[in-house]
Formats: structure tokens, sequence, C-alpha cells
């Protein structure tokens, strides 16, 4: 486990997390081992369990660690169909706060995007009842989109929807209503059409 790596990440990405949800992280317990843990992320209530061969920042500009911290700050419990948004979510601010961070550059970070909106191309459905790899980049397009529709449109960005929806299960109403809320009006980038696969949604 590369401790001192891992604490400098953080010190750089998570005052970025706290400009936006101040109170999401008092605590952060971070458990990670070799064999024979398993090969992958987990996170629970102020926790997060990480396998010590994945890397601090991956090759495609996302950051396993920081996907796991977000959905611990976040708090989100998505109903059926929505896993897309809480995965989304956590994926989009993985690259987010490592810019912010500064421990990639704004032009790598957009790469980053334009990769995952490549490679989302392969989702033909963003609501079912799990989000497969292609299904989180997709919703990460999404997401982003959110963001320049809410600088362009009003003095806000998607950082002020997070505290609306932070702790609370979410569906897409709950996630445009909030967007509402901050926008004044309803945000087209979470148009129905927007949104493949999910009018079969009640």
């Amino acid at each position: 486990v590369r401790l001192m790596d891992m604490l400098a990440l953080l010190n750089w990405t998570l005052p970025e997390l706290n400009a936006f949800l101040p109170d999401a992280l008092p605590r952060l317990t971070v458990i990670s081992a070799g064999e024979p843990m398993w090969r992958g992320g987990l996170s629970a209530p102020a926790s997060l369990f990480l396998h010590a061969d994945r890397p601090l920042v991956s090759e495609n500009a996302t950051s396993a660690r920081m996907h796991e911290v977000m959905h611990v700050a976040l708090g989100l419990q998505a109903r059926d169909g929505f896993d897309w948004i809480v995965e989304g979510l956590a994926e989009y601010y993985s690259t987010e706060l490592l810019r912010r961070g500064r421990a990639i550059t704004p032009d790598r970070a957009r790469t980053a995007l334009q990769r995952q909106a490549e490679w989302g191309q392969r989702a033909t459905t963003l609501c079912g009842r799990t989000s497969t790899a292609a299904t989180t980049a997709r919703a990460v397009t999404v997401f982003a989109a959110l963001d320049v529709e809410l600088r362009d449109k009003s003095d806000s960005s998607l950082d002020d929807l997070l505290p609306l929806i932070a702790g609370n299960p979410v569906d897409l109403e709950v996630l445009s209503g909030a967007a509402e809320q901050v926008l004044g009006s309803p945000p087209d980038a979470l148009h129905i059409d927007a949104l493949p696969g999910c009018r079969k949604i009640p």
C-alpha cells in the first residue's frame, strides 16, 4: 500500500470536494491491501475499500479512489433503474476533482471526457438495473452536458446541485427537480429524449 502517495492525492483533491460539499467527509477511513483482497473498490459509510494494486490515477484520467470517495461523500442510493446517476456522478467527479486539484492538466481532463463520450456510445440504454462501464461512461457525458448548461444559463454549476440530492434515494425525478431548482427551468440535458432507455422506467 503506497500510503504517502495516497495521502498526497487526497490532500490535493479533498479540499476541492470540501468547497462544494463541506460537511460530507468529517472522517474517511481507507482500507487497502494486496492479495487476497478483491481487486476492485467498494464504498461504505465514512469508509472505502480498495485493492492496493489499483492505480492512484488510471491511464484514462479517472481514479478508482476518487470514484469511491465521491460515493462516500454523496451517500446516494439509486432507485430501481437509476444506478447510472450514482455511478455517473462518481465517475464524472473522479476526473473533475483530479483536474481541480491539479493532479491532471485541463487538457488531459478534456481528453478524458472525450474518451468517455466515445466509450459511452457502446451503451444502448442508461436506465438499467446496474450501470455497466459503458453506461457509466455515457452518464458522464450527460453530467458534463448538464454542467455546461447550468454554467451557460445561470450563475451555477453541477456543484450547486449536489447538496440538494446528497444522502437521499435518487431517480430521474429527484435529479431533474434539483436541476430545475438550480436552473429555474427544466434542464435540456436531462430531457427524456437525451436519456436512452429511460422512458420505460416509471
